[in-house]
């Protein structure tokens, strides 16, 4: 008879309790603030037992899908949603943009993504007051709104 091994599945919560982080053991180390949500997993972290593998925890804005209520999983509403979304503010021009952008890349660089499961994951600590995690998707977007605002600082200038 063999002996079937399981791995434990762990989720990484925000001060608000929204989940930012989930993983197995397989692939990373738990800290003490990380939450255990399965202790008879598979290798690949799922946030439900019959879910998907290594499931998108943000939407496109990134923005926390999921929430931790002391107890289970939740899928946030779509009004919790709409409020995180409301949060994230335009950059008024573009140099307040390219600000942010740089600020973002160099914490990029200075990362040290040893042992993470998603590398393009950002932590917390390099996001705003706001604790929104931002990923490369992110910064991807960022570029194109710093073109569209280069491009409106050309136009103004040669009027």
């Amino acid at each position: 008879m063999d002996e079937q091994f399981f791995y434990k599945h762990y989720i990484r919560i925000n001060k608000s309790n929204n989940i930012i982080h989930g993983f197995s053991d397989t692939f990373e180390l738990p800290t003490d603030e990380d939450v255990l949500v399965c202790s008879e997993g598979g290798r690949h972290f799922r946030l439900f037992p019959d879910g998907e593998a290594n499931p998108p925890l943000f939407d496109d804005c990134g923005i926390p899908l999921y929430h931790w209520d002391g107890e289970q999983v939740t899928m946030r509403t779509p009004d919790e949603v709409e409020v995180g979304r409301s949060l994230l503010q335009p950059a008024d021009n573009f140099y307040e943009l390219c600000g942010g952008f740089e600020a973002l890349a160099l914490g990029i660089m200075e990362f040290d993504f040893t042992g993470t499961t998603h590398p393009e994951q950002v932590p917390n600590y390099l996001c705003d007051t706001r604790t929104i995690p931002v990923s490369i998707k992110a910064m991807q977007d960022m570029q194109k709104r710093l073109n569209v605002l280069e491009e409106k600082e050309c136009k103004n200038k040669q009027i």
